[in-house]
């Protein structure tokens, strides 16, 4: 399956907060940083991270890294990124009846 690496960000001081439910989700390769928690996974993890993660604000797909000083140098590494994520195969959603709960 493959791997691709999500980040959560968070409120300053939440950090540790947002790792711990990362981890409580079964994602081990966690490293957190100032406003942020990053972690590696398999696709299915991004509707995952969506849903049960409550302390991030969101969460985002890494999909290139690169160093740029200027803004041409920004503007040219950008578009020498490739995404190419095939999540159709992989992906199941469950869906399931809230409305009931909340008016009993």
């Amino acid at each position: 399956m493959e791997k691709v690496t999500l980040i959560a960000t968070a409120t300053m001081g939440l950090e540790a907060l947002v790792a711990r439910e990362v981890k409580d989700l079964g994602y081990e390769d966690v490293k957190v940083e100032n406003g942020k928690v990053t972690f590696t996974s398999d696709v299915a993890a991004i509707p995952r991270a969506n849903l049960w993660l409550r302390t991030a604000d969101r969460v985002k797909l890494k999909v290139g890294e690169f160093k740029a000083l200027t803004f041409d140098e920004l503007f040219g590494a950008t578009g020498q990124i490739s995404v190419t994520l095939d999540i159709t195969d992989s992906i199941q959603f469950a869906t399931i009846d809230v409305f009931p709960y909340l008016f009993t």
